[in-house]
């Protein structure tokens, strides 16, 4: 299995907390970026837009954020990924069960899947290393 470098992108630290500890028990040469929200995640890529090999693998985004929630984290990535020609995994994860987030999602092209809170260990394994 190889290792893979995941981010996270959430407000909620125990949920940060939760994932990292996931995503290194399951192949403890991951590497994981957290982000409490999507304008930290943005400096971060923009800053690094032409060293791509420190880009995420993986993305996790919640939607509901201070600052820059979800939303808003897709439009500008967009941007950034097409001029660093960088393509990354997403996921939209979320404890929203509200249909129009999941139809809003999932018609945006950058966007892998849209995935309810919590994750198992064993659908994080299949997420990363599908």
């Amino acid at each position: 299995m190889k290792a893979k470098k995941v981010c996270v992108i959430d407000d909620d630290e125990i949920y940060q907390f939760t994932m990292r500890h996931n995503v290194l028990k399951l192949n403890n040469e991951n590497s994981v970026l957290k982000f409490i929200n999507g304008q930290q995640a943005i400096d971060f890529l923009e800053k690094n837009q032409k060293k791509v090999a420190l880009w995420p693998d993986v993305i996790f985004l919640d939607i509901n954020m201070p600052t820059l929630d979800g939303w808003g984290f897709l439009e500008q990535f967009a941007t950034i990924a097409f001029k660093a020609q960088q393509s990354v995994t997403l996921y939209v994860v979320s404890s929203s069960i509200d249909e129009i987030d999941y139809n809003r999602a999932l018609s945006i092209p950058l966007v892998h899947d849209y995935i309810i809170k919590p994750l198992t260990l064993e659908k994080l394994q299949s997420l990363i290393y599908q």
